[in-house]
């Protein structure tokens, strides 16, 4: 989710997706293969052939998505270099208690260290975040988000910024959102902490569950 070119690369090589993360596998391959000079049919063909390869069944508009990703005038993010500090870790341990709420403090400071723009704020898809640092949905929506902004870690964006990649349509497309955040606190890609080949778990592992962390416990820089 940080690095896309690599997240591109692990769909084409096969990952396992859930049905719900398979939207956003096809919109990213078909930003991939339009950004490599496909045509329009030229992508679609590519991704059939990645969906049937990979048992990956789409019930959901094709065309409609690689409409999407040729609008998009951005090029996937590569070889992303991110880094976590102790400062950054010790911000999140005074504030939450909560094993899901300090993950998925993480993984937006994550994704804020590479998407925000110069007034902090970012758009992001929670069903995308979900699948990424594994969190569900509708608990990311109802209780951990929530409790963010309480703290003020995290501020929520009016909705009417919201954008949508394409209307819902009853059979074949499903809506999918970003919503629009800002975070609220220092964003220094510097730290001992390194994200790998957007191994997330592996960086939440490294950083919470190698090392004991609490109110009572802080590690300095």
């Amino acid at each position: 989710m940080i690095d896309e070119v690599y997240e591109v690369k692990e769909y084409l090589d096969g990952k396992k997706i859930t049905e719900r993360g398979r939207y956003r596998a096809a919109y990213m391959i078909a930003r991939w293969y339009t950004q490599e000079g496909c045509t329009f049919r030229e992508t679609r063909d590519k991704i059939f052939e990645w969906a049937k390869r990979t048992d990956n069944f789409l019930k959901y508009n094709v065309n409609d998505i690689i409409e999407s990703a040729r609008n998009c005038d951005d090029r996937l993010k590569d070889n992303v270099t991110l880094y976590i500090s102790e400062t950054d870790v010790n911000r999140i341990v005074t504030l939450f208690d909560g094993k899901n709420t300090r993950k998925l403090a993480l993984a937006l400071l994550c994704y804020a260290k590479v998407y925000a723009n110069k007034n902090k704020e970012f758009d992001v898809s929670l069903s995308a975040l979900s699948e990424w640092c594994g969190v569900t949905r509708a608990h990311i929506s109802h209780t951990y988000l929530p409790e963010l902004v309480k703290l003020g870690y995290i501020t929520k964006i009016d909705p009417s910024a919201t954008t949508v990649w394409h209307r819902a349509k009853k059979t074949t497309t499903s809506k999918y959102a970003q919503t629009r955040l800002r975070i609220e606190v220092p964003l220094y890609n510097a730290g001992k902490f390194q994200l790998i080949h957007n191994d997330f778990k592996k960086l939440h592992s490294e950083i919470f569950e190698k090392t004991q962390r609490n109110r009572f416990y802080i590690e300095e820089d």
